[in-house]
C-alpha cells in the first residue's frame, strides 16, 4: 500500500478514536489475571557459519525479488537480515549477473484484493509458494555446488513468504529434511507464534489463561485462511518483527479498538508503511532490537524492533501539529499497549504479552491493575504536558508539512488534445475500474455476513462448552471487533485504489 490508500480510511476511523480510549479505561477494570509467567531465554545463538547457499522471497506484491524496492530489495534485506545471519554467503550486486550465493526466487505472492482485483487469493498463492521453494530446497540440497556435503541452506522470507516458509516447515520434516540442512529467516512473519495475524485468529485464549487451537477463521469467499503459528522447533530460525506491524504483531486482546486501529495502520498506512519498512531500516533502528523471552526448548530466536506508533504518524500526515502529537502521544501508547497486555518492549516486563514462541490466539481481557494504570496515565500525561510546553517553544513545530511547489503548476506542459481513440478507450478503463471494485466488495460482505457469524458461532459454543459464559458472550464481540476494523480498512483501500485508478485512466483528458 502507498502513503495515500488508507488516507480515507483513517479519517474515519480516527474520529472514533475518542470514544474508544473511553471504553478502554473502564474495561480494564474488569481484567482476570492470568497465569504467573516464567523467566527469559539465556543468550541468542551464533550466527550459522555453515549456510552456503540462500533462496530469497519477496512479499506479497513482490513475486520478483529482483524488481522489489525499485530493484534495492534483494541488497537491501542481504545488508540487514541475511548477511547477520549467514555470514559466509557472499552478495555482489546486481546478482545474479555477478558471483553471489543469493537466488531471488519467484513465489506468486497474490493477496486478492490488496494485490488486485484480478489477481490470486492468499490460499492459492501460498499454495503454489509452497509447492515451489519446497522443490526448490530439494534441489539445492541435491546440488552440491549449492550446498557441498554437511553443509546448510539458507532461506529468506518477508511477509506472505513468511508464511510459505513455516508451511514448507513441516513439509520438509515429513520428507526427512535434517534439521542441519535448512536455516531460516523471516520478517513480518504474519504467522509469528504471538502476534502474527493468522495465528491470533486460529483458536482463542480464555479468561484462565488456556490456549485452545480451536476455531480457526476461514474465510472462504476471500481465499484467506488463517494458518496458525510458524513452527518454533522443526529448523533453526529468527524471526524479526517490527513493532505494531499490524500483520506480525498484531493485538492479543482486540476488543481493545485502538490497538486494532493501530495495528491496521501498521500494515497499510504510510511510504512505507510499518509493514513495509523492514528492507529500509537504519542501523540504529536494527541495532535496538529486541531478544524476546522464550518457554522451553526451541531452536527460533525472535527479535522485536521498537516502531512508533501508526497512530501518531497518521495524525502527523493530516496536519495536527507536532505539540499536539507529543501531548497524546505517551498516554495513547499507554492505551494502545493494553491491546498486548502491556508495553512488548518494557525490560522490567518482556513477559506482559507472553512469550514469543508459543503460539498465542487472541483473548478477552489483560491483566491489568487499574490502580498502576491510572498512576501509568498520570506519568504519561505529565510526560506529553512537559513535552507540549517545550513545543510551545519552537515556533516551527506548529507548521505543518506542506509538499507543494506552485512552480511545478505553472511549468507544466499543456495537454494535447486526445483523439475519439483515447477518449472511448480512457472513459473504457475508467468504467472497467468503476464495476471491478464491487467484485470484492461483495467477496468482503459475503465472509462478513456467512463466515464470520459462523466462526463467532463456534466460539461461542467451545466457550459455552468449557463452561465460560463471560468468554462465550465476549470473544465474538473481541474477535468481530478486529475483523470489521481490518475489513472496513481493506474496503476503503479497495474504493480509493479504484478512484486512484479512475483518475489516471482519465488523466490524458484532462482530469
Amino acid at each position: 500500500m502507498t502513503g495515500g490508500t488508507l488516507r480515507w480510511l483513517t479519517v474515519g476511523l480516527l474520529s472514533t478514536a475518542g470514544a474508544g480510549m473511553i471504553s478502554l479505561t473502564s474495561m480494564t477494570g474488569s481484567a482476570i489475571a492470568f497465569a504467573d509467567a516464567p523467566t527469559p531465554p539465556g543468550e541468542p545463538p551464533f550466527p550459522n557459519e555453515n549456510v552456503s547457499w540462500v533462496e530469497l522471497m519477496g512479499g506479497s506484491g513482490t513475486p520478483i525479488p529482483q524488481e522489489g524496492f525499485n530493484g534495492a530489495y534483494m541488497a537491501d534485506v542481504f545488508t540487514r537480515f541475511i548477511q547477520p545471519n549467514f555470514p559466509s554467503v557472499n552478495f555482489d550486486s546486481p546478482c545474479p549477473s555477478a558471483p553471489c550465493d543469493v537466488n531471488g526466487l519467484f513465489t506468486p505472492e497474490g493477496l486478492y484484493p490488496l494485490t488486485g482485483i484480478k489477481d490470486l487469493t492468499l490460499d492459492v498463492s501460498v499454495d503454489r509458494g509452497v509447492d515451489i521453494l519446497t522443490t526448490q530446497i530439494l534441489n539445492d540440497l541435491a546440488d552440491p555446488n549449492k550446498v557441498p556435503d554437511g553443509g546448510t541452506l539458507g532461506v529468506f522470507g518477508y511477509s506472505q513468504s513468511s508464511v510459505i516458509s513455516s508451511l514448507v516447515m513441516h513439509e520438509l520434516a515429513d520428507k526427512g529434511v535434517d534439521p542441519s540442512q535448512v536455516n531460516f529467516v523471516l520478517i513480518g512473519d504474519p504467522m509469528n507464534p504471538n502476534g502474527g495475524i493468522l495465528e491470533r485468529f486460529a483458536g482463542f485464549t480464555d479468561m484462565n489463561g488456556q490456549m485452545f487451537n480451536d476455531p480457526q477463521l476461514v474465510l472462504p469467499s476471500l481465499g484467506l485462511t488463517f494458518y496458525g503459528a510458524t513452527p518454533d522447533d522443526l529448523y533453526p530460525t529468527t524471526i524479526y518483527t517490527l513493532e505494531y506491524d499490524g500483520y506480525a504483531d498484531f493485538p492479543k486482546y482486540p476488543l481493545n479498538f485502538l490497538a486494532d486501529l493501530n495495528a491496521l495502520l501498521g500494515l497499510g498506512f504510510g511510504n512505507p508503511s510499518v509493514h513495509g519498512s523492514y528492507p529500509i531500516l537504519s542501523d540504529e533502528q536494527l541495532a535496538s532490537a529486541v531478544l524476546l523471552p522464550t518457554d522451553g526448548t526451541t531452536s527460533t530466536t525472535y527479535y522485536m524492533i521498537p516502531s512508533e506508533l501508526p497512530l501518531i504518524t497518521a495524525l502527523g500526515t493530516f496536519g495536527v501539529p507536532q505539540p499536539f502529537l507529543d501531548l497524546i502521544e505517551p498516554d495513547l501508547k499507554i492505551l494502545v499497549d493494553l491491546g498486548y497486555g502491556g508495553d512488548q518492549l518494557d525490560p522490567d516486563n518482556l513477559l506482559a504479552g507472553g512469550f514469543a514462541n508459543v503460539p498465542t490466539p487472541f483473548g478477552l481481557f489483560p491483566d491489568v491493575d487499574p490502580t498502576q494504570l491510572f498512576n501509568d496515565l498520570v506519568t504519561g500525561a505529565q510526560q506529553g504536558f512537559a513535552a507540549f510546553q517545550e513545543d510551545l517553544t519552537n515556533p516551527a513545530a506548529w507548521m505543518p508539512t506542506v509538499d507543494f511547489d506552485l512552480s511545478d503548476v505553472l511549468s507544466a506542459e499543456p495537454l494535447a488534445t486526445p483523439s475519439v481513440t483515447d477518449i472511448a478507450n480512457a472513459i473504457s478503463a475508467a468504467f472497467a475500474d468503476a464495476y471491478a471494485v464491487f467484485l470484492p466488495l461483495g467477496d468482503i460482505s459475503n465472509a462478513l455476513s456467512t463466515s464470520v457469524p459462523a466462526y463467532d458461532l463456534a466460539l461461542f459454543t467451545e466457550a459455552l462448552q468449557n463452561g465460560d459464559f463471560i468468554d462465550a458472550i465476549g470473544l465474538p464481540i473481541a474477535a468481530n471487533t478486529a475483523i470489521y476494523t481490518v475489513a472496513t480498512g481493506f474496503s476503503f483501500f479497495i474504493i480509493q485504489n479504484a478512484l486512484d485508478n479512475i483518475m489516471e485512466d482519465l488523466a490524458p483528458l484532462g482530469f
